[in-house]
């Protein structure tokens, strides 16, 4: 048994605890969680049950993963220790006791996907901003949590100045294949743009760039890129940017993408961008003075033209 058992046994007595489960989070490398759903209530959850006597809970959450779901887990780390009907984040504090869950987090795994005939209906992945209604209670608490917690993402936005500019042009370059870019058939210098750089946890890597331009009362959104999608990483530039262009007096903010880039235009019109026209040949003129620009982009889609979205500020 854990010391995380151990220690919540000391506090509130060997006998109030009446069960301790052993459960995993699978997240697979598009960050879409792992969920089941339950023969016993209908009820989608992520794979768990009770721990033996003198079974270790990492062998538990282990055993469960692969009964549940035919997944073997290459490496767990531990989510957190539930307690109590509403499984808040914390150790068990009163008398009440009656539930521990020790959750895991597996990104890491091996097998195919094969669900317990006898427990399980069926196996899919959610992305976390799309989880099921039907989330089975207690555990629906602590999947609106993990999934919130993987929709925000843990970076630092930094303003663009001379400390960082070298990374932000080498990040420009490795992502545009050029320090220019054309907008609206001007070519702009983007070593001189304005922008905002989402850097790691640690503050050395790059994960999200979004550069602009302010000219008169308009702020146009000149590149926007994210390392990890699906993290709200490009969402945060977007609404810091919003927020600086605000203070500078600006009534719209605006952006062009091209036809090939069906993600960006669904990305843009989620987050209050509206579709404003389409300017046909735009991008066959620009390549004439840019001629670096493909032919073929995005889901094997010809690039032709520029697709313009704005936003009243």
């Amino acid at each position: 048994m854990t010391d995380y058992v151990k220690t919540i046994r000391k506090r509130v007595g060997h006998d109030l605890i009446l069960l301790c489960g052993a459960s995993v989070i699978v997240v697979n490398d598009s960050n879409q969680i792992l969920l089941q759903l339950r023969k016993d209530n209908a009820c989608w959850c992520y794979a768990g049950g009770s721990v033996e006597p003198d079974e270790p809970v990492e062998e538990a959450a282990r055993r469960e993963l692969y009964e549940e779901t035919g997944l073997s887990a290459l490496k767990l780390s531990l989510y957190g220790v539930f307690s109590g009907p509403g499984q808040h984040y914390v150790y068990p504090n009163n008398d009440e006791v009656s539930i521990i869950d020790i959750v895991y987090v597996c990104s890491d795994y091996t097998g195919q996907l094969k669900p317990d005939a006898d427990e399980v209906s069926s196996l899919r992945f959610f992305d976390p901003g799309c989880l099921p209604e039907n989330l089975s209670p207690p555990a629906d608490a602590i999947l609106r949590q993990f999934a919130s917690e993987l929709l925000s993402p843990k970076i630092t936005i930094k303003p663009i100045d001379l400390s960082i500019r070298e990374l932000v042009t080498a990040f420009i370059i490795k992502h545009w294949y050029s320090d220019t870019m054309m907008i609206r058939g001007e070519k702009i210098d983007m070593t001189a743009v304005d922008g905002f750089a989402a850097f790691d946890e640690a503050g050395h890597e790059i994960k999200g760039l979004i550069t602009y331009i302010i000219r008169n009362d308009i702020c146009e959104i000149t590149s926007l890129d994210s390392v990890q999608e699906k993290k709200g990483i490009g969402t945060a530039l977007i609404e810091t940017v919003s927020e600086s262009a605000k203070k500078a007096g600006c009534r719209l903010l605006r952006l062009l993408t091209t036809n090939d880039n069906l993600n960006a235009i669904g990305f843009y019109q989620k987050r209050g961008f509206e579709l404003m026209g389409i300017n046909r040949g735009a991008i066959d003129y620009e390549r004439l003075t840019k001629p670096e620009i493909p032919l073929v982009g995005q889901n094997n889609i010809p690039i032709h033209h520029e697709i313009e979205f704005a936003m009243m500020l």
